[in-house]
């Protein structure tokens, strides 16, 4: 899979229609500051997530002067072509995806067309910041080599948003188990896909920084859930088994608190050196 060719238009600095055209065994960009290196990347990541690896705020995507962009990508997969569209309106907020001229329904359709891993500045708050920044970065790489995964998650928020209303309405009973079993049925099968990943990522990960740093120290990365202590082995329905049992024993305390306190929303991904994290 490689990108062959990347059309901008009116995203950041690029003002007007910009065509690119890429080498399928590597390219290098070479430039001065504020001349668009990072913004090319940027089009490119936002073609294969519909998302920025900067900012929140599509708007701010747009060129200065205009009210809209759009993106397209002629992207190259086991001897298949596919053509990815973007579009964005500033008036309205209209966001529109496209794969080979046929509008997408949800993101997942678009997502893992293009597989794009980024690195930045910003990206070294990954070891010290706040557990999200590791659990969006760990479902975003999932998602790219599993599309339903995006599907799993957008379930499981939906889930846990109806089960945060009945909280803070103090609302007990079958309602509230009806959503404690959907919960638990996906928040196994997240958490599940999430060890398993890890398990192949978290060697990768300690031989490259050996490589890089030359320290012979050991690293590791370790999930860190919040039902306590759950090996990658492990079955979706021993997962459930554990969830459901700690929701039932807490229920007095996040009826209480209005919030569901356990579950692959409250999990990290922990980095040890030297066994010290």
């Amino acid at each position: 899979m490689y990108l062959k060719k990347i059309k901008i238009h009116n995203f950041r600095n690029y003002d007007g229609l910009r065509e690119l055209y890429f080498n399928s065994s590597g390219n290098v960009f070479i430039g001065k500051n504020a001349q668009g290196k990072t913004n090319l990347l940027e089009a490119i990541y936002y073609l294969a997530l519909s998302q920025s690896f900067r900012t929140s705020k599509i708007r701010d995507l747009t060129n200065f002067e205009k009210d809209y962009f759009k993106l397209e990508g002629e992207v190259v997969s086991r001897g298949n072509v596919f053509i990815l569209n973007h579009n964005y309106y500033n008036k309205n907020r209209k966001k529109e995806t496209y794969i080979n001229g046929v509008r997408c329904s949800n993101i997942s359709q678009m997502v893992g067309r293009l597989r794009a891993v980024i690195f930045s500045p910003e990206h070294l708050s990954l070891a010290k910041g706040p557990p999200s920044l590791r659990r969006k970065y760990i479902d975003t790489l999932i998602a790219q080599v599993m599309p339903k995964y995006c599907y799993y998650f957008s379930r499981y928020r939906d889930v846990l948003s109806h089960r945060n209303a009945l909280l803070k309405k103090r609302s007990a009973g079958d309602d509230l188990f009806v959503w404690d079993q959907q919960l638990c049925t996906l928040g196994a099968l997240i958490i599940g896909i999430r060890l398993k990943a890890l398990s192949k990522i978290a060697p990768m990960v300690e031989n490259i920084f050996k490589k890089v740093s030359g320290l012979k120290g050991p690293l590791a990365v370790e999930y860190k859930s919040s039902l306590g202590k759950i090996d990658h082995n492990e079955g979706n329905e021993k997962i459930y088994d554990v969830f459901i049992e700690i929701l039932k024993n807490k229920r007095d305390f996040e009826m209480m608190r209005g919030i569901t306190s356990v579950g692959p929303h409250r999990d990290d991904i922990q980095i040890f050196l030297n066994e010290k994290p």
